[in-house]
């Protein structure tokens, strides 16, 4: 080998060697587990429990359904899943926003103070700013509510938040979309497919009047599985492709100015139109990419539920939620915007949603409220 090439090799592995996979939640957990477990009875629970947090550290699984799938008492579950709660970053494992808040308390000393009382009593009263009602039944001064306030809202959480970062990761599209002038053109990815055909010298065996009638039976039917395999494949492939064609002809604006461009678009309005299923839309859509010139989408992207506005024009909900999602992105953290205030802000641009709405789309993007998103 040339000495050229010793030196390409050896630059080439020592560039590899700076690339460091980021540690997921899951395996930072399971690091712990391995560690701290008392026996190998716990470690298989805990190890069950871990694969059933979401990127969040929360658990998405009830301890009823955890003990009918391992067999194992409720008693042994409950242990487990207290020594998971006890690891870094603390508040995972926990099943919704108080008992995150609650274990971070417990774990910071504060299992008696006013915060731990506030967060078990009146975490809803706390969103709604109803402070007086808290002072008068824990029998503190307004002061010491708003403190509590804001000691509470440096609280995670998101327990996992800081293992959920986005990392690099190679998407092989299934549709490749080209734009021509006006036109798009869709190619289907058949590459990494296995490339199906008949063995005709097998065929042309049928044909011969010497072999024996279980011989060309044993040929003829695997014939026929051959070419039904071959037709399937055909036939998902057309499936994909005139789903595709359907969503790009409905969607041109989202294609050509983004989220704002994006209509409302249901399962059923595409199965209806190509008279299929509605389970096969779904099945055809689900972890499938499709690789414009500028960008790569999901085809769940192309979907959108409907929301009236004035004059029956209809608007998408993702729209809806982006904005909201760029309205408190840009506000002052150190005084946040009231739900109240992000819906006038929604109708000053022509969308007209009513608070609870915003609400609701608040909590479903998992943002905080604002008195909790304030920083002092």
């Amino acid at each position: 080998m040339e000495q050229t090439d010793v030196a390409v090799q050896q630059k080439r592995r020592y560039l590899e060697s700076l690339v460091v996979k980021k540690e997921s939640l899951y395996e930072h957990l399971l690091w712990q587990l391995n560690v701290l477990a008392k026996d190998e009875k716990q470690r298989r629970i805990g190890q069950f429990l871990i694969g059933n947090l979401d990127a969040d550290g929360y658990l998405k699984i009830s301890l009823r359904d955890v003990r009918n799938a391992l067999g194992e008492s409720m008693k042994s579950i409950k242990n487990a899943l207290t020594l998971i709660r006890s690891f870094d970053p603390i508040g995972v494992g926990a099943r919704n926003l108080k008992e995150a808040l609650l274990i971070q308390l417990i774990s910071g000393g504060k299992a008696d103070s006013h915060l731990y009382k506030i967060v078990y009593s009146h975490l809803a009263d706390l969103a709604d700013r109803n402070y007086e009602k808290i002072a008068r039944s824990l029998r503190i001064s307004l002061s010491e509510v708003k403190q509590a306030r804001q000691a509470i809202a440096h609280l995670e959480p998101k327990p996992g938040r800081a293992f959920s970062v986005d990392r690099s990761m190679k998407i092989t599209p299934d549709v490749f979309l080209d734009k021509n002038n006006s036109t798009y053109n869709i190619v289907i990815n058949e590459q990494g497919l296995p490339r199906l055909k008949i063995n005709w010298r097998y065929a042309k065996l049928l044909k011969n009047k010497k072999q024996d009638k279980k011989t060309i039976d044993f040929f003829r039917e695997r014939l026929l599985r051959a070419e039904w395999l071959l037709d399937a494949v055909r036939r998902r492939q057309l499936t994909i492709e005139r789903i595709c064609a359907y969503l790009i002809e409905a969607q041109r604006d989202f294609l050509e100015i983004g989220e704002r461009g994006l209509k409302p678009l249901a399962l059923r309005d595409v199965a209806e139109k190509l008279s299929i299923s509605e389970a096969t839309v779904s099945r055809v859509v689900s972890n499938k990419y499709l690789q414009a010139p500028w960008r790569i989408y999901r085809l769940k992207q192309f979907f959108a539920a409907a929301i009236m506005q004035e004059g029956k024009r209809f608007i998408s909900n993702t729209y809806i939620k982006k904005k909201i999602e760029s309205i408190i992105d840009k506000e002052d953290y150190r005084n946040p915007l009231s739900d109240a205030k992000i819906a006038l802000l929604l109708r000053r641009e022509g969308i007209n949603i009513a608070r609870r709405t915003v609400t609701k789309y608040r909590k479903g993007l998992k943002i905080l409220p604002s008195n909790l998103r304030k920083i002092i």
